[in-house]
């Protein structure tokens, strides 16, 4: 024991198991904070609960119980982790086991042995460790293998117990700023996700999404939201509910129900409802999801808006049109109005972007070969158009 009857802790040095054994929970957890001070080492958010996690593991190789978490710390430590990187390892699995219980999981002791039995340096490194060893496989071969085709196929032919965990982990990479001319690891395992067509693949992509209004977006939550589309019926029952539970996530729900190919009431109702909520994105979502039933609805809330942002109204007319119906003239005259009173402010904004970004990247797109306003943009940002280049491309075009 050191000075004052505390324990000595190195996390790099492996603590003598009977004066580790002989000292209390608080002297070993103090002594592990301690150690971690003084190095200057990183804890997180939570000191405590890294020292927990710590004492341990610390715990289970002095006692050799189980015996996988030693072996399991010395492997790692042949494979080029040092020591206290190897307990963080270890620490990773016990983490999610520790997070299970707390939900009520029973601690399953052969399926934590089996786990630190399969623990890897390279599954560490690739921040994978943590995931079982099913997953954790999957998603190595996904990150390390050349062929691409190969390991979208393997995660394609896999269940969703071991596939989804994997595509969830990689999609959670900050790897957005890849290659030029490659696509992000996390992109591809959301594309994935939305691929599967499943009930699971969906809930994953649904815990994606962070609270985000109109005007806080990222690539990957659009990404998320493309995903969501392509996930067809699976996604029907979890998105309604997450529209109606989630007021925060309604405008992307709206999104997603707009375009996932399916005719349901429910759907049809809550676009309709959503109008008086956000009239911007509801009048694309009844555009896109294409029943003419919606005309009266779009046209009354047309004669109802007042003059403003005229890419509202501008919207509104569209959805009415290409649902088959006309507009009134007071209706064409309001559209008109809106534009006339905001041309001059684009023009402005539009000289300054050119000279913030140069002229060419900014020059007109034609209307047909303009993407939809919920789409990726023409310039390949991977951003959506109305988040883009939408405003650029109305100040451009003529009048």
């Amino acid at each position: 024991m050191a000075r004052g009857g505390s324990v000595r802790y190195h996390a790099d040095t492996v603590p003598d198991p009977e004066e580790w054994l002989a000292s209390s929970d608080s002297e070993r957890n103090d002594a592990v904070l301690r150690f971690h001070r003084l190095k200057g080492a990183h804890t997180g958010e939570n000191p405590d609960g890294h020292a927990l996690l710590h004492v341990t593991i610390e715990n289970q190789i002095a006692l050799g119980d189980p015996p996988e978490t030693r072996i399991a710390i010395e492997r790692l430590q042949r494979e080029g982790l040092d020591r206290h990187e190897a307990l963080h390892a270890a620490a990773s699995i016990l983490a999610v086991f520790i997070a299970k219980a707390m939900r009520g999981v029973p601690f399953n002791n052969e399926e934590y042995r089996d786990r630190m039995e399969n623990l890897r340096a390279s599954l560490w490194n690739d921040g994978l460790a943590y995931l079982p060893k099913e997953s954790a496989l999957l998603a190595s071969e996904f990150l390390h293998t050349a062929n691409i085709d190969r390991a979208n196929a393997a995660i394609a032919a896999a269940p969703d117990a071991s596939a989804v965990p994997a595509l969830v982990a990689i999609a959670e990479f900050d790897d957005l700023d890849g290659g030029e001319n490659e696509e992000p690891f996390s992109f591809r395992a959301i594309g994935l996700l939305g691929k599967r067509g499943t009930v699971e693949a969906v809930e994953a992509l649904l815990a994606m999404l962070p609270a985000f209004d109109e005007d806080i977006e990222d690539m990957r939550s659009d990404r998320v939201i493309f995903a969501l589309q392509a996930s067809g019926a699976a996604a029907l029952e979890p998105v309604l509910r997450t529209f109606d539970t989630k007021p925060d996530l309604r405008d992307a729900m709206s999104e997603v129900l707009s375009k996932l190919g399916i005719r349901d009431e429910r759907i049809f109702t809550r676009l309709c409802t959503y109008l008086q909520e956000n009239p911007l994105l509801a009048a694309c979502g009844l555009g896109s999801y294409g029943d003419e039933h919606a005309v009266p609805a779009l046209s009354a809330a047309l004669d109802a808006l007042p003059l403003g942002d005229p890419m509202i109204a501008r919207e509104m007319g569209s959805a009415i049109e290409e649902l088959g119906g006309e507009l009134t003239p007071a209706q064409q005259r309001k559209i008109e109005t809106a534009q006339a009173r905001t041309t001059g402010r684009q023009t402005r904004r539009l000289r300054e972007l050119r000279r913030l970004t140069g002229e060419e990247r900014l020059r007109p797109v034609v209307s047909a070969d303009r993407p939809g306003r919920n789409e990726p943009c023409h310039c390949g940002s991977g951003k959506k158009y109305k988040k883009c280049h939408l405003e650029a491309d109305e100040a451009s075009r003529p009048r």
